[in-house]
């Protein structure tokens, strides 16, 4: 049974991405691991904020703490390059288990109840999901 909670929730974005292909060559910048580097660019997009991990590199330097590592578990918060660089050479193999896991989620908070509010009852009882960039075929942007 899944966890339902933030730390659960991230604790199996976390496993998940242990088991993702590495793009980048040896003798790159390997300094992140690519679990930080998947768990940085899931931590912008969950709190919307485009200067979400300077300002956590900035807190961990004045406070010696900061979000990125106490909600998301990350060691060592990359750079938006290294972040992009990473993400722009994915597979699309671990871009379906990224997906796959993300409709796990779902449909555990369907099972324990969570979602039956949210459900459109005009529109055939159907449960309304926001997810960005589903219809992007990679073939076609090269």
């Amino acid at each position: 049974m899944i966890e339902l909670s933030q730390k659960g929730m991230v604790g199996l974005f976390r496993q998940t991405c242990e088991g993702l292909t590495d793009p980048r060559k040896k003798g790159n910048n390997l300094q992140y691991s690519l679990v930080d580097i998947w768990s940085s660019g899931f931590a912008v997009t969950f709190f919307q904020s485009p200067s979400f991990l300077a300002f956590q590199r900035l807190m961990e330097l004045n406070r010696g703490k900061n979000n990125a590592r106490s909600l998301f578990k990350i060691t060592d918060i990359p750079t938006d390059d290294q972040i992009r660089n990473v993400f722009d050479v994915i597979e699309q193999k671990d871009l379906e288990k990224i997906h796959a896991l993300f409709f796990t989620l779902i449909f555990a908070f369907e099972q324990q109840g969570h979602l039956e509010e949210f459900r459109i009852k005009e529109l055939g009882n159907t449960l309304p999901i926001a997810m960005d960039g589903t219809d992007t075929d990679r073939k076609s942007t090269r």
